[in-house]
Formats: C-alpha cells, structure tokens, sequence
C-alpha cells in the first residue's frame, strides 16, 4: 500500500505539473479524482487491518475494490500518461521517478490532492 501511495505522489508531484497543456487537462482531474477514491481504500484497508479486535475484518472486502480501482485508473493512465513520461519530462525527473520507484520515500504527511 505504500508503494501504492508513492505511485500516487510521484505521478502528482512530478509528472502531472509537467503534463497539464490541453487535451491532457481533463484525463488529469479523472486520475487525481481516482487518485483519492484510492487513497480513502488504503486508508480504510490500513484502518482494518490495525482493528483486528472490533469489528469483522474488511480486508476481504476492501482489498477487491482497490483492485477494481487501480484496474480502471491503470487502464486510462497506461495509454494516456506514460507516453508522455519519457518524452516530456527532463532527465532530472525522470531519475526523482526512478529513485522512488526503487523504495524511495515521499514525505510523510503528504497526501493526495483529492484528499486536501
């Protein structure tokens, strides 16, 4: 779930400053609209799995609808973003991407723009 959240950042902080010149703008709100439909479901999934005495675990629940989620935002942002990540971002970005991609942190208290 935190590579997950780090995905998030690294595509709202970095890529998507780079890409919001018009035909992309619209496609860009859907996915930080998604972006934080996925952040309430790992929130819900961390707030689950932390509650094991309570109430009956949701994960079982939860864990298919962030799968549902990622699998229509995966199937917007594969075609319409990635194209554009090697052509219009500068090498320096393109290594920020890298780095967190490989285990890198984003900072602690950031959360999604939908989410602020």
């Amino acid at each position: 779930m935190e590579a997950l959240r780090r995905h998030i950042y690294l595509e709202e902080e970095i890529v998507f400053p780079h890409l919001q010149r018009g035909t992309l703008m619209m496609p860009l709100m859907v996915m930080r609209e998604e972006h934080g439909q996925l952040w309430q479901r790992i929130d819900a999934h961390a707030e689950s799995v932390q509650n094991q005495s309570g109430e009956p675990n949701k994960v079982e629940e939860i864990c298919p609808e962030i799968l549902a989620l990622l699998d229509r935002h995966n199937q917007k942002e594969e075609p319409i973003i990635y194209p554009h990540m090697d052509a219009d971002l500068s090498s320096d970005d393109q290594e920020k991407i890298r780095d967190l991609l490989a285990g890198g942190a984003m900072p602690s208290d950031w959360v999604c723009e939908a989410m602020r």
